[in-house]
């Protein structure tokens, strides 16, 4: 579950949030509890999904080890990787230009902007169960089924 990103015009318009659910679906809940959307995302579950920091889009993962991006509608604009399996966390940066993703114990840094192969590092000796990007500092935080964060 996630709020969809807070603007300097508070006019309650955009007051929802996103959820992913165990059949695959995504779902768009304003602040009454009255659901605005349902659609289709991945096969299996969906483990998570995130509204892009300047709100103009948003990504998904799941079981079927699918990361797509969304537009603000729920309309599919692309599949960014199709991973062999579960993708358990994503992440935009700052400027959502870029988006990090994680795939057993390897975590995956791909630009939106260009079709280069995303960058692929070794994060964790188990899986890679969460992750974050700081809007703030650029870091990057990661934790693992090896009990540990970096």
């Amino acid at each position: 579950m996630q709020w969809f990103p807070r603007t300097a015009k508070r006019d309650g318009a955009n007051d929802i949030f996103v959820l992913s659910g165990t059949d695959g679906r995504l779902h768009f809940v304003n602040k009454m509890g009255k659901l605005e959307k349902s659609f289709d995302a991945h096969k299996g579950a969906a483990l998570q999904a995130k509204w892009s920091p300047d709100g103009t889009g948003l990504l998904s993962s799941g079981e079927d080890g699918a990361v797509k991006l969304w537009s603000r509608n729920g309309l599919l604009r692309s599949v960014i990787a199709q991973m062999p399996s579960p993708v358990y966390c994503i992440s935009f940066d700052s400027l959502s230009d870029n988006i990090l993703f994680s795939n057993n114990e390897y975590c995956y840094i791909k630009s939106l902007k260009t079709q280069a192969p995303p960058l692929k590092w070794k994060a964790h000796d188990g899986l890679v169960l969460c992750s974050d990007w700081s809007v703030i500092s650029d870091h990057i935080v990661t934790g693992g089924e090896d009990c540990k964060f970096k």
